[in-house]
């Protein structure tokens, strides 16, 4: 088997296994029995790997069927099911959930302290 073709295959396998963000370069490397430096000699990021992965799918997907097959109506209705089928999968990322929460509760302290500064501004602007 190719190198870039078992680097893929493992990248595949631990992302959907471990999700993108859970799963490091040395880990693929490993699986595929590569070390990092060639897996880098392939694709220079994660994220270039990601893509070369998701390519297929999305081809497949994206390409409408021959005119001899289901009405374009079809399968337009099928991908925009599998959009959101794919988008409700991420929803119930327990990641997700987790980044959700964090950004209220960084943001809510900033905006309480926003809040006072503007208010010690007008009594300051209004004192002077």
């Amino acid at each position: 088997m190719d190198t870039e073709l078992k680097i893929v295959a493992a990248a595949e396998r631990l992302f959907a296994e471990r999700g993108y963000a859970g799963t490091r370069t040395a880990e693929i490397a490993r699986a595929a029995k590569v070390t990092e430096r060639t897996l880098f000699k392939h694709f220079p990021d994660k994220e270039t790997l990601l893509a070369r992965v998701l390519q297929p799918a999305l081809l497949a997907a994206a390409t409408p069927p021959p005119a001899s097959a289901a009405p374009f109506a079809v399968w337009f209705e099928t991908l925009l099911r599998q959009r959101l089928a794919a988008a409700r999968r991420v929803a119930e990322f327990e990641g997700c959930e987790r980044l959700f929460a964090l950004w209220h509760v960084m943001h809510i302290p900033l905006f309480v302290m926003m809040l006072i500064a503007g208010f010690v501004h007008v009594i300051a602007v209004h004192i002077y």
